[in-house]
C-alpha cells in the first residue's frame, strides 16, 4: 500500500511536469522571448487547467449524488417491501431482479441494512437472496468491499473463511475487516474461533488473535491456552498478547505456569508478551520470575517485567525496592524508573 502511495504520486508530479514543459515549448516559446515569463505563464495555466478539472469533478460527483438521491427515493418503498416479503417466506427473487436491474446500487444497500436487524430464518433467507441476485460479485477492486458486505449481511457466520481472506492482507485491510467484524463479535461460534486458531497456516493464527486484541472484549475461547505453548515464538507470543481477552477454561494456576514458562523463553518477543500478560492478569504468583527478568539483557523484557511488578501494588513495588541496591546498575535503573513511574501513578501498561 505504500508504495502504491508513492507511485500515484510520483505519477501526478511526472505529469505535472510534463504538462508544463510541453505546454511552454509548443505554445508559449513561439510567442514569448523571455524564458522565465514562458515557464511562469505555462505554470499559471496548468494549474488553472488542474483546478477547472477538480471543480468540473466536484460538481458532476455532487450532481451524481443529487441523482443517486432521487432515484433511492423513487425505489426504496418497493425494494424494503419486497425484501421485507421476502424473508417472510414470500417469493420476491423475481420482483427484486426487475429492481436490481433499474437500481442495483438502492437494492444492494437496502438489503445490508434490513438484514443488519434481521436473526434467524429470516437473515438466511436473506443471504440466500443476496447470493441468488449476486449482488456481491468478488473481482481484485472490489474484494475488500465484498468481504464487508459478507460480514454485515451474515453476522460472521463463516469468520473461519473471512480470517483465512484477511490473513493474506496488507494491516489496513485487516483493520478495516476487525472493525467490521467488531458489532458481531457476540455472535461468532466458538468453534469457527477454534477452528481458526488452529489453522497450520501461521498467517491465519496470527491474524485472528490480532481481531481478538482488536475487538477489546473478553471472550471464551476454548482450548485457547495451547497457544500459550506454541513452538512458534510469533504465535505465542501474540496469544499472550490477547490472553487478557480470552475467557480461558483453565484454572489461574496454570495460567501462571505457562507465564513462567514463557518467562523463560528464547525469543525475547516471547518473555516481554508474558511478562505484559502477567501484569493485565495480575498473576502475582510468578512474582520471582519477573524479579529475575528485570535483570533481561533485552531491555523491553526488563521493562516490561519491572512494569509488571509494580503493578502488583505493595509486593511487587517492595521487591523493586530490594533490587534497587543490585550491583547490576543496568537492572536497578529499570527497578528504579517502574517504581518511580507507580509512585507517580503513571504507570501504563501495553
Amino acid at each position: 500500500m505504500r508504495f502504491a502511495v508513492w507511485r500515484n504520486t510520483i505519477a501526478v508530479v511526472a505529469g505535472y511536469v510534463v504538462a508544463i514543459v510541453v505546454l511552454d515549448r509548443l505554445l508559449l516559446r513561439r510567442t514569448i522571448s523571455s524564458r522565465p515569463l514562458a515557464l511562469a505563464l505555462a505554470f499559471t495555466m496548468v494549474q488553472t487547467a488542474v483546478i477547472l478539472v477538480m471543480l468540473i469533478a466536484l460538481f458532476v460527483w455532487k450532481r451524481r449524488n443529487v441523482l443517486r438521491t432521487r432515484r433511492s427515493e423513487h425505489f426504496a418503498p418497493a425494494i424494503q417491501e419486497a425484501i421485507a416479503l421476502h424473508a417472510l417466506g414470500e417469493d420476491q427473487i423475481e420482483v427484486l431482479r426487475r429492481l436490481r436491474d433499474s437500481s442495483r446500487y438502492d437494492v444492494r444497500e437496502t438489503l445490508l441494512t434490513m438484514a443488519a436487524t434481521m436473526r434467524g430464518e429470516a437473515r438466511a433467507r436473506i443471504a440466500r437472496l443476496a447470493q441468488d441476485l449476486a449482488l456481491f460479485e468478488r473481482s481484485s477492486d472490489v474484494e475488500l468491499q465484498s468481504i464487508r458486505d459478507r460480514i454485515r449481511l451474515t453476522h460472521a457466520a463463516d469468520f473461519a473463511d473471512v480470517v483465512a481472506w484477511s490473513a493474506r492482507r496488507p494491516l489496513l485491510a485487516r483493520a478495516i475487516v476487525a472493525d467490521e467484524l467488531r458489532p458481531y463479535a457476540g455472535e461468532i461460534q466458538d468453534t469457527e474461533i477454534l477452528r481458526a486458531l488452529s489453522s497450520t497456516d501461521r498467517d491465519v493464527v496470527l491474524t485472528t488473535l490480532e481481531m481478538l486484541r482488536a475487538w477489546r472484549r473478553v471472550m471464551r475461547v476454548s482450548g485457547f491456552t495451547m497457544l500459550l505453548a506454541n513452538t512458534d515464538a510469533r504465535v505465542r507470543a501474540a496469544a499472550f498478547a490477547a490472553l487478557s481477552y480470552v475467557a480461558a477454561s483453565e484454572p489461574p494456576d496454570v495460567i501462571a505456569g505457562a507465564i513462567e514458562a514463557a518467562l523463560r523463553h528464547e525469543d525475547a518477543r516471547v518473555r516481554a508478551a508474558a511478562a505484559r500478560a502477567a501484569a493485565r492478569a495480575g498473576v502475582t504468583s510468578v512474582t520471582a520470575a519477573l524479579a529475575a527478568r528485570v535483570a533481561d539483557p533485552d531491555r523491553a523484557v526488563a521493562l516490561a517485567s519491572a512494569w509488571a511488578l509494580a503493578s502488583f501494588g505493595y509486593e511487587g513495588l517492595e521487591t523493586l525496592e530490594a533490587m534497587l541496591a543490585e550491583p547490576d546498575r543496568s537492572a536497578a535503573a529499570v527497578a528504579f524508573e517502574a517504581w518511580e513511574k507507580a509512585a507517580l501513578g503513571r504507570l501504563e501498561l501495553a
